[in-house]
């Protein structure tokens, strides 16, 4: 088993092995075997153990059971069908079970398995079901074990894709997560290293050099986290504990935490190294600038330095011992603690300095830098907190409801509507499987019936997708196809030796996500073609078939396009914007929740303010906000690229006054996981800020007494609560914005709410300044107050310092280190809040621009 497998060749020439070796052994059986006897079906078997092959065991071994749970009961439901009389020619009664049938197949797929692989077992289940109908009606003998016979099938092709995943290259969900955590931990220190880079830059045309490389960096990154979520699912099936002592029997392990705490952690890493990035990119390279990076430059090469060394034990496969490590630990911290010195002196040197020279100290300055060593605390805290031998004490997991026997057999409206839509679109594709003359114009018609079902999509853009997906795939295939039919013939042997490097080929492109779905169905034709006629091989010449195959997949395609318009239409732009509202509405539900922090803070603050020494003191637990949102947030915006996508392909301009504005949805994607951001760092902020002890904050509100005037907390509550109205408030609008804008026929037919038929007006749009200018005066409204707050403290400290003394004198306890990271907590709280009404006016005016382009007439194209 290959532990550290980086190279995307490497992993694709192994997934190709694995998808030939299956092909193989499912050919060997079909033709080698008494399997071969069953001329009817056998060929199936090297298609179906082809496509039961995925990336990793789990998923091979996932899918092989959701296949199994909606084919068996459909094969018992039809072997009873069969045995009550449906033979042949039977068509009026065909027709009407295959449409019991399909409607049964395609209301229960749409709960059955895991999201990413649950329409592929829908679309088997009914291409299962229309063979079925069409050969019982169609042909004069079949056997009344016809339909076992295809499950036995079934069955075999996916325990040889089990076999071939387990014996052949193996790739384990539990090594493959690991393996792109080592990766993604490897790449964001260098993006760390490149970032530190840019911030001591002498220019920013310098830093823009290094900044442009990790944007290099961080789309690679971000490519090898899309499947995290999808492998920890995958690891649940698999015994993740056994392949780890397999891998270190002796348990000497440097990170002592499960798979989902180590996603967390390389998660909470990425948070604070984006971070970092975005304050960088916005940072003035002024005096103080300067300043600051000409004090801390040797202490932070040595910070970054050591973070390095440690990183690369923690991802080397070369086990380092518990003592080496320790001593690479402790060196880490003390440069840690030598570089929050250093910071600490260079921030009193900059002061004393302003007292001096009389120059103020800047408000955006001050916040921005402050921020800058926040994320660089942080991030070495999460490395030591990783690195201890002591688990976590686990989280106790809420209970999860007990559904009702209501509300488990509760009609989905959706559903529902999308099963009958399916078994319309079918039952009137069966007219070529069905009606006698069509059977004999088109062969069978079951070639144009199993395109039907493999290219019906849940939505029209992705009807659409599958379609040019198929068209492609078939195409391609067909071409191979015919090379082999007539250079081979009917020899099985010479049929497989030249559609080997065919499938192999196929094999090292499926992992290409662009490729993917193209490349499935390029594989299965050449096999469903050449295979499939072997049986009925009579040695005339393939070049009807292969015009017939091509006029079947033209009429398979256009009935879609049609039918797949005019049933029920669900477009993908409706779900896109739905998607974008819930994404919205969840962003509200952090606002809401980093209020309902911010008033624990205040509320625990106004506590210790109230209490007498002989008061006992109470600590009041501030749980984090944001964790319980994350996983949904990354679901989320996993779907919306997809219904992007698909978007991308409706014909939109039908009721868009312009193009769909792509480029325009990418950026709002953009915008949103800068909003998600800055909520977690204030989230991570309020925490460090909640860890103070008493005696250290009754320091802070005595430094706010004597030099400010005011309390720091009772300053900022009535402020923080205007700016979480104001968010919500517009987080609101925004999202009745794209409710207004979904088409009509979803509103009415999949939502049911014919109330709510109203369109989008332009005038609608004077809230949405009103609330632009409201963000805009919270913006001058906090630099004010920040900027007010430290020429305050300057004046103070110019009244009392004389030009011998220093600041420490009269502020000894400045030098705490606790107190100082408070003070920077507070700093890049601070910062965050200004940046996240910065990102919310940047959110809004894209959605803005969206609406013009989409509803009104003031831009047109020529």
């Amino acid at each position: 088993m290959t532990v550290r497998v980086y190279s995307i060749f490497t992993r694709r020439l192994q997934f190709a092995i694995r998808f030939l070796a299956s092909f193989i052994i499912g050919g060997c059986l079909a033709y080698g075997t008494p399997i071969r006897n069953q001329r009817a079906v056998s060929y199936l078997l090297p298609v179906l153990s082809t496509i039961c092959i995925q990336e990793t065991f789990a998923l091979t071994l996932l899918g092989g059971i959701q296949i199994l749970l909606i084919l068996v009961p459909v094969s018992i439901f039809l072997f009873f069908v069969q045995k009550l009389g449906l033979g042949y020619q039977d068509y009026l009664a065909g027709e009407l079970l295959l449409i019991l049938a399909t409607f049964f197949i395609s209301y229960a797929c749409t709960q059955v398995g895991i999201r990413m692989i649950k329409v592929q077992i829908r679309k088997l289940g009914l291409v299962l079901n229309v063979i079925f109908f069409s050969s019982i009606v169609n042909l004069r003998a079949v056997p009344s074990t016809f339909i076992f016979e295809l499950l036995e099938m079934s069955a075999i092709g996916i325990c040889v894709g089990l076999v071939v995943s387990i014996l052949v290259f193996p790739l384990f969900a539990t090594f493959d997560v690991e393996n792109r955590l080592m990766y993604c931990l490897q790449h964001l220190q260098q993006m760390y290293n490149l970032i530190i880079q840019a911030y001591l830059s002498p220019d920013r045309i310098k830093a823009n050099v290094f900044l442009e490389q990790v944007s290099i960096a961080e789309d690679m990154i971000n490519e090898a986290m899309v499947p995290i979520q999808m492998r920890l699912l995958e690891v649940k099936v698999e015994p993740t504990r056994f392949f780890q002592w397999i891998q270190n029997p002796k348990g000497e392990r440097l990170i002592n935490r499960t798979l989902e705490e180590q996603v967390h952690f390389v998660h909470a890493l990425m948070l604070h190294i984006f971070s970092m990035k975005l304050m960088v990119k916005q940072v003035p390279f002024n005096d103080y600038h300067a300043y600051c990076r000409h004090d801390i430059e040797s202490s932070l090469n040595q910070l970054n330095l050591s973070q390095s060394i440690v990183i690369s034990h923690l991802t080397s496969v070369a086990k380092t011992s518990d003592d080496d490590f320790d001593v690479f630990l402790n060196d880490f911290q003390s440069s840690l603690q030598l570089f929050r010195s250093t910071y600490q002196q260079t921030r009193i040197r900059r002061v004393e300095y302003a007292l001096q020279s009389g120059t103020p100290v800047n408000s955006d300055d001050q916040l921005s830098h402050g921020f800058f060593v926040f994320q660089l605390n942080d991030i070495a805290q999460l490395l030591l907190d990783i690195t201890r031998t002591t688990t976590k004490e686990k989280t106790t997991k809420e209970k999860k409801k007990r559904r009702s026997c209501k509300e488990y057999f509760k009609m989905d409206w959706s559903r529902l509507l999308g099963a009958i839509k399916i078994t319309l679109i079918i039952g009137i594709s069966s007219i070529f499987v069905m009606v006698p003359a069509l059977v004999k114009i088109f062969g069978d018609g079951q070639f144009i019936l199993i395109t039907v079902c493999m290219t019906i999509g849940d939505t029209v853009g992705g009807t659409f997708t599958t379609m040019k997906i198929r068209l492609i795939g078939v195409v391609l295939g067909s071409m191979w196809a015919y090379i082999v039919c007539v250079t081979a013939l009917n020899n099985v042997v010479q049929i497989f030796g030249m559609l080997s490097p065919w499938i192999f080929g196929c094999g090292f492109l499926k992992l290409v996500p662009e490729w993917g779905p193209t490349v499935l169905v390029a594989t299965t034709t050449p096999m469903i073609i050449v295979l499939g006629r072997l049986p009925y091989y009579t040695g005339a010449p393939v070049d009807a078939s292969a015009v017939l195959r091509i006029k079947e997949i033209a009429v398979a395609l256009g009935l879609g396009i049609i039918l797949t318009i005019i049933i029920f239409p669900q477009f993908a732009v409706d779900l896109l914007k739905e998607n974008i509202r819930t994404i919205l509405q969840t962003c509200r539900q952090c606002v809401e929740s980093m209020d309902n922090s911010f008033q624990q803070v205040f509320h625990q603050n106004d506590e210790y303010e109230s209490l007498t020494n002989g008061d006992e003191q109470i600590d009041i637990e501030i749980k984090p906000f944001f964790d319980r949102y994350q996983l949904e947030f990354h679901r989320l915006m996993n779907t919306q690229q997809i219904l992007l996508g698909y978007a991308s392909l409706e014909p939109t301009f039908w009721w868009f006054k312009n193009d769909f504005p792509i480029a325009r949805y990418t950026l709002l994607a953009q915008q949103q996981s800068n909003m998600f951001w800055l909520l977690q760092n204030i989230d991570r902020a309020l925490l460090c800020i909640n860890e103070c002890s008493i005696e250290d904050r009754k320091l802070i509100e005595h430094l706010q007494d004597q030099t400010i005037g005011d309390r720091f907390f009772s300053n900022l509550r009535e402020p923080l609560a205007d700016l979480t109205r104001q968010l919500k408030n517009c987080l609101n609008l925004w999202s009745s914005y794209f409710t207004l804008t979904q088409t009509q026929c979803h509103r009415a037919i999949y939502e049911c709410n014919c109330s709510s038929l109203t369109n989008f007006n332009e005038s609608d749009l004077t809230k949405h300044e009103t609330y632009f200018a409201q963000l805009l005066q919270a913006i001058d409204y906090f630099k004010e107050q920040h900027q007010k707050s430290l020429n305050r403290m300057l004046e103070y400290f110019n009244g009392k310092i004389n030009e011998s003394d220093s600041l420490t004198m009269h502020m000894p306890y400045i030098n705490n280190d606790q107190i100082d990271s408070i003070l920077i907590a507070t700093t890049s709280m601070f910062y965050s809040q200004s940046q996240l009404i910065h990102a919310t006016l940047a959110l809004g005016t894209t959605i803005y621009t969206i609406l013009q382009l989409e509803t009104t007439n003031i831009y047109q194209a020529f």
